[in-house]
C-alpha cells in the first residue's frame, strides 16, 4: 500500500498539481521554439516564445486557488495558437490535439472548484465544447486556411511533438488520477481501521475494552487447540481510596497502570483489557503456571511503586485470579467466572496476591 502521508499530501495540494500542469505547458511550448527554430518558421518562434513564458510565469507566481481561471486560461491559449498556426502557417501541426487534454483536466478539478450540483453540468459543457472546437480546427477550418508552407519533414516533427506533449500531459493527469484515487481508498481504509480501534479502546486507560475482549475470547475459546488462561484482577480497596482522594485521583490511578503492566507484557499476543471500573483482565496464550509468574512480577512491580497525587503518595497493590483453557470450560464466560472467581478468593485469603 503505498504511503498515505504522501497520497495525502499529492490528493489536498491540488493548487501545486495545477502548476506543474501550467510549467509542462511552458515547456511544451518552449519544445515548439527550437523546432521552429530548426525549420526558419519566424511566426511559431514568436508566438510559442510567449506562451512559453506565460505558462512558466503563471506556474511559478500565480497562485491557483480558483480553477475556472486555469480552465479558461488553458483553453484560450489553446484557440489562440490553433488560430495563429491556421493564419501564419496553413495547417494545425496536430494543435487540436490539446483540446483532448482539457477534457482529463476539467474532470480533474470538478473536486476541488465546483459544489456537486455543477459537477456534471460542467464536466457535460467541457466535453461538448471541446469536440465541438477539436472537430471545427481540425477538419473545418483548414479549408479555409492558405496552403501549407511547411516541408512534410517539418510537418511531421510538429504534428509527432504535438501528439506527444499532449500525451504526456493526459499520462500526468491519469497519473495523478491514480494517485488521488489510491489516496481516497488508503484514507478510507485508515479512517475505517482507526473508527474500529477507538470502538475496542478504553477511552480512560487506552487498554482494550470489554467489548474487544469478549471478541477475542470467544474467537480464541472455538480454537479447541489454542491453550491459554485467563487473569481477572483488581485494585485493592479502590472504594475506599476514591472515597477518601475522590474519584479525580482513581482516574490517575487507573491511567498509571497500563505503563506499570507493560514491562512485563510486551510478549507477543498478551492483551489486556479494561473490564469495568477497576477490574483488568489478562489474556496469556501459554500455560496458567507461566501466566502465574508473570502475574506476580506485575503485582511485584505494582506493589513497589509509589504514585504522587499532588504532594501525596499514594500506595497500591492488586489480587489477581487466573483461569486455565485446558479445564474444558462450556463457554467462555464460564472460564472467566473461574478467574473471577479465584480473584474472590485471593481477597478472602488477605488481597495482594495471585491465585490459581
Amino acid at each position: 500500500m503505498p504511503n498515505s502521508k504522501v497520497l495525502i499530501l499529492l490528493k489536498e495540494n491540488v493548487s501545486a498539481q495545477m502548476k506543474i500542469l501550467l510549467l509542462l505547458g511552458g515547456f511544451v511550448h518552449a519544445g515548439f521554439v527550437v523546432l521552429a527554430l530548426i525549420f526558419g518558421i519566424h511566426q511559431i518562434v514568436l508566438f510559442s516564445s510567449i506562451a512559453a513564458v506565460l505558462f512558466i510565469c503563471a506556474g511559478c507566481f500565480i497562485r491557483l486557488n480558483n480553477f475556472l481561471f486555469f480552465y479558461i486560461f488553458t483553453f484560450l491559449e489553446i484557440i489562440a495558437n490553433i488560430t495563429l498556426l491556421e493564419i501564419t502557417v496553413g495547417s494545425s501541426l496536430g494543435f487540436p490535439l490539446y483540446f483532448f487534454t482539457l477534457i482529463p483536466i476539467s474532470t480533474y478539478i470538478l473536486s476541488s472548484s465546483y459544489k456537486k450540483n455543477y459537477q456534471i453540468t460542467f464536466l457535460i459543457c467541457s466535453f461538448i465544447l471541446n469536440i465541438f472546437s477539436f472537430i471545427f480546427f481540425s477538419q473545418i477550418l483548414p479549408y479555409y486556411s492558405p496552403d501549407p508552407i511547411l516541408s512534410e519533414t517539418a510537418s511531421f516533427c510538429f504534428y509527432s511533438f504535438s501528439a506527444t506533449g499532449a500525451g504526456f500531459i493526459v499520462g500526468f493527469l491519469t497519473l495523478y488520477f491514480i494517485l488521488n484515487t489510491l489516496s481516497k481508498y488508503t484514507l478510507f481504509q485508515e479512517e475505517n481501521s482507526l473508527l474500529l480501534e477507538s470502538s475496542h479502546r478504553d477511552e480512560l486507560t487506552g487498554l482494550y475494552n470489554r467489548r474487544f475482549m469478549n471478541e477475542f475470547l470467544e474467537k480464541n475459546f472455538s480454537d479447541s487447540g489454542s491453550e491459554f488462561c485467563i487473569g481477572m484482577s483488581d485494585i485493592d480497596f479502590f472504594k475506599d481510596f476514591n472515597d477518601k482522594y475522590g474519584h479525580d485521583a482513581g482516574d490517575l490511578v487507573l491511567r498509571t497502570l497500563p505503563p506499570l503492566f507493560a514491562p512485563f507484557c510486551e510478549k507477543e499476543n498478551i492483551i489486556i483489557c479494561r473490564w469495568g471500573g477497576e477490574e483488568f483482565l489478562f489474556y496469556f496464550p501459554f500455560t496458567p503456571q507461566a501466566g502465574k509468574k508473570l502475574l506476580n512480577q506485575i503485582r511485584k512491580n505494582i506493589e513497589k511503586s509509589v504514585l504522587f497525587y499532588g504532594n501525596e503518595p499514594l500506595c497500591l497493590t492488586m489480587t489477581f485470579g487466573l483461569s486455565e483453557s485446558r479445564k474444558n470450560y462450556s463457554s467462555v464466560e464460564e472460564m472467566i467466572k473461574a478467574a473471577d472467581s479465584n480473584l474472590y478468593k485471593g481477597k478472602k485469603s488477605g488481597r495482594n496476591c495471585v491465585v490459581l
